[in-house]
């Protein structure tokens, strides 16, 4: 599954006394400096930037707050030059632009102890199918997925709350904003575009983009999006496709800084096996107390894995037209 970018735009009709808001979103994956390549040029547009933290506290805001006035450089707040959080700091760096944070804090301790119970799930799905527990590994993985679309469904609305209140607050304090045209740039993992059309929907001024021309989803995200959106039926082959684009992903991080492109050659290598073949790798690692080279099974069946980045794209580039995803599925 996979998305483009948008240029529609809402313009809704601006009423006199009060500042027009511009929301833009920025989608894409949250691993490294790469994924975030085209950030600082987003930025710099910006009056106002909202990052995506789950479980951010009052520290880690004024820390932000501090990089961004040029009291604290980014390498002072984050060691790993590669990751994405340093990519995120070093554009805001010195530009004295307030820093928002809207996601769900510290103090959300329900709905972050609910997260943490869904991804412990989702790491037993993974463990039963290692240790040759097939069919379990779909019921667990299945569960999981529908309770995390629920449980991002209940994330969103949260954000979408906070980023009224908080821009509203904003405001108030600083009436300087109030008088001029407000842009506000909004940073979110690409599994949140329902955000985006929540607020066109309302007639809000909205616009997007993703860090690659062609954002791909594995078929984990696409099963979630699919669970969200539609309440659409789960099938089994999309969730063992979705267990092995994991692992296969893990193998291809080292190669490239490229998420995006780590998981669009998952998923095409993926798309190779039927259900029996992954049945065999599951039982084959339950065999092998857990341990299981996907790697050398795909190549067992004659299916060549990528070694090098520009494997990779020979992989993904090739017929490049038929990898747009689902054709009824809705791209949102």
């Amino acid at each position: 599954m996979s998305e483009r970018p948008s240029v529609e735009t809402s313009q809704p009709e601006h009423k006199e006394h009060e500042p027009k808001i511009n929301y833009h979103f920025l989608y894409g994956a949250h691993r490294t400096a790469e994924d975030f390549s085209n950030l600082e040029e987003a930025f710099k547009k910006a009056d106002i930037y909202v990052p995506e933290m789950v479980g951010w506290k009052p520290k880690t805001k004024e820390l932000f707050q501090a990089v961004s006035d040029g009291i604290i450089l980014p390498e002072q707040a984050v060691e790993d030059k590669n990751s994405f959080w340093f990519q995120e700091l070093k554009a805001m760096y010195g530009s004295q632009k307030p820093i928002l944070f809207v996601d769900i804090s510290v103090e959300d301790r329900e709905i972050l102890k609910r997260k943490e119970q869904k991804d412990k799930d989702g790491e037993r799905a993974f463990t039963a199918f290692l240790n040759g527990r097939f069919f379990e590994s779909f019921k667990l993985m299945r569960a999981y997925v529908e309770n995390f679309a629920d449980l991002q469904l209940e994330r969103e609305n949260k954000i979408k709350e906070n980023l009224g209140k908080y821009i509203k607050s904003f405001l108030e304090n600083n009436p300087d904003y109030s008088n001029r045209e407000l842009n506000v740039l909004i940073s979110l993992g690409g599994m949140h575009t329902p955000l985006y059309h929540r607020l066109r929907g309302e007639g809000r001024s909205v616009s997007r983009e993703f860090n690659k021309p062609l954002m791909v989803y594995s078929s984990l995200h696409e099963a979630r999006r699919g669970r969200q959106f539609f309440k659409k039926t789960i099938d089994d082959e999309l969730l063992a496709h979705g267990i092995i684009e994991n692992f296969l992903a893990y193998d291809f991080f080292p190669i490239t800084d490229d998420t995006n492109k780590a998981i669009w050659a998952a998923r095409k290598l993926s798309s190779k096996l039927n259900l029996k073949d992954i049945q065999e790798i599951s039982e084959k690692a339950g065999e092998n107390n857990g341990k299981i080279d996907i790697v050398q099974e795909l190549e067992a069946r004659g299916i060549k894995v990528p070694k090098t980045e520009e494997e990779i794209d020979k992989l993904i580039h090739k017929n490049i037209l038929d990898e747009e995803g689902p054709k009824d599925y809705p791209r949102n």
